[in-house]
């Protein structure tokens, strides 16, 4: 099976790459791209996408040659790529059927089911395996696309991406240490330190990118408008150092404590700041909560 994971998990890239080879108009918004832009995740697919002219030639004639054989069926190439995506999907409907449509016997073991149930957990597999590829590319290209110095590699062994988008921040309190000289009893001056709170009401959008164990937060100069442009790294916060769980306040405000601030994030809905809220509390260590 493990062939098999590999063909679904690079299913996506293949129709992608198929359709850039074979689409005129798909081709040609690639090579604008390319012009536009070179850096990143857009310019590794540039690398990979771009063919020569005597290469998409050969491409074209034989895929005309295809067409012409007597045994094809009418199918197009994207439709003959996903017909193993779809073979274990339909195992389980048939096995489904079967167990509806045979009568159940007591003096032989039930091996429709079990067939079934291990149908259902091979499926179920595979889903999350395909789930876990495309959380690993998209974390490559988030790599690939920020800016500035990063502590460590985002891409790592244990490291997944929960999720990614836009958060409108509003306010940062920062936690700050104050110094204040007192006098003694007896005439002496000692220091002593004060923990305060200082607010800053800065507003900027910035973009979030949820992993298992850190939130990195970026500005992005395009404003959201190039999904492949470069992002500047603002900050990055590690799960193990956010000292309670994310809460909601005001209705739509995503508020974050961390070791070194408190974070007011703006969002669209109470719903999207729930998403936010329990994707970020499901990877805070439970000691922290």
């Amino acid at each position: 099976m493990r062939m098999y994971s590999t063909y679904i998990n690079n299913f996506d890239n293949a129709m992608r790459r198929t359709k850039q080879w074979t689409d005129k108009s798909v081709a040609a918004a690639v090579v604008t791209s390319s012009a536009a832009s070179t850096t990143g995740a857009n310019a590794e697919a540039n690398a990979q996408s771009n063919l020569t002219p005597t290469q998409k030639k050969r491409i074209k004639q034989y895929m005309k040659k295809c067409r012409a054989h007597p045994k094809h069926s009418q199918m197009n190439m994207e439709a003959y790529l996903l017909l193993p995506v779809q073979r274990i999907p339909r195992y389980r409907l048939l096995f489904e059927e079967l167990v509806r449509a045979t009568p159940p016997n007591p003096d032989m073991p039930d091996v429709l089911q079990k067939a079934l149930d291990e149908i259902t957990v091979l499926a179920s597999n595979m889903n999350e395996g395909k789930r876990e590829a495309e959380s690993r590319r998209k974390l490559v290209q988030w790599q690939g696309r920020i800016r500035g110095k990063f502590p460590s590699p985002l891409v790592q062994p244990h490291r997944r991406l929960i999720m990614d988008g836009r958060l409108q921040l509003t306010r940062v309190v920062r936690k700050m240490v104050n110094y204040f000289e007192v006098m003694g009893a007896g005439g002496e001056k000692t220091l002593i330190s004060v923990e305060c709170l200082a607010p800053e009401v800065t507003p900027r959008s910035l973009t979030a990118i949820l992993c298992n164990d850190l939130l990195v937060l970026c500005k992005d100069p395009s404003g959201g408008r190039d999904p492949n442009g470069l992002v500047d790294l603002w900050a990055v916060l590690r799960m193990q150092t956010v000292p309670q769980p994310a809460g909601i306040v005001h209705g739509s405000a995503l508020r974050l404590v961390d070791n070194k601030a408190i974070l007011y994030f703006d969002l669209a809905s109470t719903t999207e700041a729930l998403t936010w809220s329990r994707a970020i509390n499901m990877h805070i260590p439970a000691s922290s909560k």
